[in-house]
């Protein structure tokens, strides 16, 4: 029914005939009473849905950090292992690079000595050369 509007006389209620009983207040308060239990019985089970919810909620919270703690070890874990391949892998190259330089500075020095045998080879050549000419040109 609409806001405003008059109730006909045949749908109106019929009040009761008589006097309201005296305990009338007393049966209202314990029907709200009751109402108020129910109510508060509702409420209650509804916090220990709520807590329970709550916990399910927090036991998967730890359960996808422990997951993901156990992910990121095993991440770190591999990296590591590739930063170590790796090194070996560079430290090889440096043995292998080192005994190349190595090879190569006894190589310059063996050239480095046969240049002084035949420097020093030369200078005798051209001391004695020059000796003789000089002898030779002696009367």
């Amino acid at each position: 029914m609409k806001e405003g509007s008059s109730v006909p006389e045949e749908q109106t209620p019929a009040l009761p005939s008589g006097d309201i009983p005296n305990s009338w207040g007393f049966h209202l308060l314990q029907e709200l009473r009751h109402l108020e239990d129910k109510i508060d019985t509702r409420f209650v089970g509804q916090d220990t849905k709520l807590a329970a919810l709550e916990e399910k909620i927090d036991a998967r919270f730890v359960a996808l950090e422990e997951k993901n703690d156990a992910r990121f070890v095993a991440l770190e874990e591999k990296i590591d292992a590739r930063f170590a391949a790796l090194e070996e892998k560079i430290d090889a190259r440096f043995v292998a690079q080192d005994a190349r330089l190595d090879t190569a500075v006894v190589g310059l020095r063996q050239e480095i000595s046969a240049l002084r045998y035949w420097a020093w080879g030369s200078i005798v050549a051209v001391f004695v050369g020059t000796v003789t000419v000089i002898l030779s040109l002696r009367p």
